[in-house]
């Protein structure tokens, strides 16, 4: 019981009021691919990748920082993560299987293509606007947070 009652208070408790919770878990994919399943309406996304990079730290300091430093999540997590938010998975199973590769869904990309073929739904870091705008014809972005408030990235759909 003693075991159960400490894991449930840092799972319920202490955890989500970790100040650095959100640098380490998975936060950045999770709040894109949510965003994703309410807005994406069918359209193909491109994940930048550096989109997916977790928030700055809060300032101060914190004396359990070396515990959990930053996120642990590579690249091919960091796309797991949304696609499976995004409810891409639950539609398309098999997209599991491969999910680093490019199918013209939610795909992760290294850098944004010279043109864009059809309309996407474009994921960018905070600063990658800027990019962007001078690429493409944007609509207004959307700035994602956490549930804390914390802006992580950018969703535009470009033509």
């Amino acid at each position: 019981m003693a075991v159960v009652a400490i894991n449930g208070w840092v799972l319920f408790v202490a955890g989500p009021l970790y100040a650095r919770a959100e640098q380490v878990y998975g936060t950045t994919p999770t709040v894109v691919g949510r965003w994703l399943r309410h807005h994406r309406a069918g359209r193909p996304v491109l994940v930048l990748s550096t989109a997916l990079r977790p928030p700055a730290a809060p300032p101060g300091r914190d004396r359990f920082a070396y515990a959990n430093g930053a996120d642990f999540y590579r690249p091919l997590d960091a796309i797991t993560a949304v696609q499976l938010a995004s409810g891409l998975y639950a539609r398309r199973p098999s997209r599991a299987l491969e999910p680093a590769r490019a199918a013209g869904d939610v795909d992760l990309v290294t850098a944004l293509p010279a043109r864009l073929a059809r309309p996407t739904l474009l994921v960018l870091p905070l600063e990658g606007l800027a990019d962007a705008s001078a690429r493409y014809t944007l609509e207004p972005p959307r700035l994602l947070r956490t549930p804390r408030g914390t802006p992580v990235a950018v969703a535009v759909l470009a033509r």
